[in-house]
């Protein structure tokens, strides 16, 4: 997108999303643009409470952007997983997606919490019954968690160092980053001779 989420105020954030409706652009502009926002956190507190159903898929978006970063405490992933386990089953459609990924997210980040939002997943059942088309893989959450951590562990570790230096989306390449790619890709090629 051709967005500068830092030249964005809050209240310009807040009267964007709440006119989004379909659910591909409110995810792309969230991933794209609020979630770079300063804002971001705030706005993730407020629309993830929201009963409007776009609202609460873009504030569980932000959400599972900072669960997937892989940074957050115990403390805050027992108090999303209680969330999730009092919400989800009665969320509205787009919001309870979201909030079904960030349960997704959070069992294939953090090992310590796999078991439990498998059994959380099974527990609460949603999604158990969609069909899915060969190939893909089911939002039922113990499926995605098992599709996930197995997709995880399939990444070679100097891949995983590699695009840990690749920029945000937002972000544009530089110098800097393309000599750390190359480095990387170098030394890969190097060891496999």
């Amino acid at each position: 997108m051709l967005f500068d989420a830092k030249k964005l105020t809050l209240d310009e954030a807040r009267s964007m999303v709440s006119q989004l409706t379909y659910s591909d652009i409110i995810d792309k502009f969230i991933g794209e643009v609020v979630c770079n926002h300063k804002y971001a956190d705030i706005l993730a507190e407020e629309w993830s409470v929201s009963n409007k159903d776009n609202l609460g898929r873009a504030g569980w978006n932000l959400i599972v952007h900072k669960v997937s970063d892989g940074k957050l405490t115990n403390a805050a992933l027992e108090e999303l997983l209680t969330r999730i386990e009092a919400e989800l089953k009665i969320a509205t459609p787009g919001k309870q997606w979201a909030m079904n990924h960030g349960l997704c997210e959070i069992g294939i980040r953090y090992p310590q919490f796999t078991e439990r939002c498998i059994t959380l997943g099974e527990t609460l059942g949603v999604y158990r019954d969609l069909k899915v088309s060969k190939g893909c893989t089911s939002a039922y959450a113990p499926n995605w968690i098992a599709k996930g951590i197995s997709m995880e562990k399939r990444v070679h570790p100097d891949l995983r160092k590699m695009f840990s230096v690749m920029p945000a989306q937002s972000d544009s390449f530089n110098e800097e980053n393309l000599y750390e790619i190359r480095k990387n890709l170098d030394a890969m090629i190097i060891r496999k001779q």
